[in-house]
């Protein structure tokens, strides 16, 4: 049974992971499923059970950890990043038609918009996301 220690912290910043399985959500290194409870990997779960020592646990941590990176690499991804979304891109995401007013509030349909609109610039076609780039390519404005 999760207890507040391995609960999603929902007040900090985490990722959300994209075809990972069970796996929803990643905060410190830890995964979570899609209602905030963590998800301890098989062997880490049976040292817990059979009392192993905090320094087996971490190091198997560790290896999780690696393991998770290495499976983003080989999919292409080379970074996990937290997001600032304002009020205003939910906005513009409802206006454009890639985020449904009543999913406004939710988290996963939020950043799915996001990656609808970084796919629509990657294939050249910022214009279907209401994208510009302003005079600093890093500053990517939706008006």
């Amino acid at each position: 049974m999760p207890n507040a220690k391995t609960k999603l912290d929902r007040s900090r910043s985490f990722g959300t992971v994209y075809g990972g399985g069970s796996v929803r959500y990643e905060q410190d290194n830890r995964q979570f499923d899609h209602q905030g409870h963590q998800i301890l990997p098989d062997a880490q779960r049976d040292d817990l059970s059979n009392g192993a020592d905090s320094a087996s646990t971490a190091g198997s941590a560790a290896a999780e950890r690696m393991r998770r990176t290495r499976e983003r690499r080989k999919r292409g991804v080379v970074a996990v990043v937290p997001l600032e979304v304002t009020t205003e891109d939910i906005s513009k995401f409802v206006t454009r038609n890639l985020l449904p007013k009543e999913k406004a509030d939710d988290r996963l349909v939020i950043a799915a918009a996001v990656r609808k609109v970084l796919d629509q610039w990657k294939a050249g076609r910022a214009h279907d996301a209401g994208a510009y780039v302003r005079e600093n390519p890093a500053d990517v404005a939706f008006g």
